[in-house]
């Protein structure tokens, strides 16, 4: 495990006020880590996304400006091999 993802682990999954319980890693993308997560207040199994910060000369505006629009965009969608986004 790379030293960023276990800082990710730590900081924002295992934080006692989260709702999430992080199960594994699923994957790590330019932008995000996935994860396969406990939603605790749905109280089901879901799918957790967490920006990795800006890259470079981007600000951290523009990171949480197209994570909203990509679960803006997710939310509209229904069909069974697109994740539901809540």
């Amino acid at each position: 495990m790379d030293e960023s993802k276990e800082i990710v682990e730590e900081t924002a999954l295992e934080q006692e006020e989260s709702r999430y319980i992080a199960n594994k890693s699923i994957g790590i993308g330019g932008s995000a880590w996935v994860f396969k997560a406990f939603d605790t207040v749905l109280e089901k199994t879901v799918c957790l996304k967490l920006a990795s910060g800006p890259k470079e000369n981007e600000d951290l505006k523009d990171v949480f400006h197209r994570f909203e629009k990509e679960a803006r965009i997710l939310s509209s969608m229904n069909h069974p091999n697109i994740v539901q986004c809540y």
